[in-house]
């Protein structure tokens, strides 16, 4: 394990050391055949396994599962991000209606400042 790690840090070094030569460019349009090559090694590893052909239909079940699971918590942590942010700036804007004099400092920078703007404009017509 300790090979792998030590490898990628040493890419990250070699890349970081040849950022403004050519080098990189070249690199970008061989790994792409490069990572088809090692794909198609992995499959015909994979093909030639007999225990993981075997238990097949039970991996991809178990994949299946798995990958639905991520997509659903993801969509489920992003609507949670969402309403949680909506309330935040709804308060916000109660705040402004409430106490019109005050300067409020938002948390998280989630003060709508155009909003804000446009009130303190309406209080100067007034």
């Amino acid at each position: 394990m300790l090979l792998p790690i030590s490898l990628i840090f040493a890419g990250i070094l070699l890349g970081i050391l040849l950022r403004r030569t050519a080098i990189p460019g070249i690199a970008g349009r061989i790994f792409t055949p490069v990572v088809v090559l090692l794909l198609f090694a992995m499959g015909c590893a994979i093909g030639r396994n007999r225990t993981v052909m075997d238990n097949l239909p039970r991996l991809g079940l178990d994949a299946f599962i798995l990958a639905t699971a991520s997509v659903a918590g993801s969509v489920i942590a992003v609507l949670l991000i969402v309403v949680v942010r909506s309330i935040i700036r709804f308060l916000y804007i109660i705040c402004i209606v409430l106490f019109p004099g005050s300067r409020h400092r938002s948390i998280l920078s989630l003060k709508p400042s155009v909003l804000h703007a446009k009130h303190t404009d309406k209080q100067r017509n007034n």
